[in-house]
């Protein structure tokens, strides 16, 4: 087992992240059934992050064995029951799932490299220095992102109207198109930050 980080946030939100470290072979000898699953992606990379998201939804959800994820025509995955939200970086997969809630949820790995492509994702109006509050303030307009995708937000259309404080808090986004505002929640681990919330 590679699960990492297990939360219930609520009674009906739940978050995961995984550590990918088994093989292909060896999640396809857990779960037989993702052989379909497997044959859809040609480049092993990508074929071992899918198998890992399932193996992930098998440690959150252990009393529903056959799983299967699709897409909309957006890209958004969809699972029966479930409302889901994916994300993948180097070496992890983390997945929310809740029955009732929006749900958005993004993981980066750590680098230095966030600074570099930080005027993509930041408006002039965000002054983040930083490379640990910039990838705070991008995982946390990914996660946003997820969660209102029919808007089909754009960076700018995102906006961070507080300062990360630490190695995890609340960040209050707010959503240039409607004016809503959300709390993101973020915590950092050894490797990756993790940014996620819920409406």
């Amino acid at each position: 087992m590679a699960l990492i980080v297990q939360r219930q946030i609520v009674p009906d939100v739940l978050i995961g992240v995984w550590k990918v470290e088994e093989t292909q072979q060896e999640l396809l000898v857990r779960y037989p059934y993702l052989q379909s699953v497997a044959e859809r992606f040609r480049n092993p990379r990508r074929r071992l992050e899918k198998l890992s998201v399932y193996a992930l939804l098998h440690a959150l959800l252990p009393d529903e064995p056959f799983l299967s994820i699709s897409h909309n025509p957006d890209g958004k995955p969809l699972l029966d029951k479930w409302n889901i939200s994916i994300s993948d970086t180097k070496g992890y997969v983390a997945v929310m799932l809740s029955r009732s809630h929006r749900v958005g949820i993004d993981v980066e790995y750590q680098s230095d490299r966030v600074s570099r492509i930080a005027s993509r994702f930041l408006r002039a109006d965000e002054l983040f220095s930083d490379a640990p509050s910039q990838l705070v303030v991008w995982c946390s307009k990914e996660a946003f992102y997820k969660c209102f995708s029919e808007q089909h937000l754009e960076y700018a259309d995102m906006r961070a109207l507080s300062l990360p404080l630490g190695q995890s808090g609340m960040l209050e986004m707010q959503n240039m198109r409607t004016d809503e505002v959300c709390s993101v929640a973020y915590f950092f681990q050894t490797d990756f930050v993790l940014a996620f919330l819920y409406c």
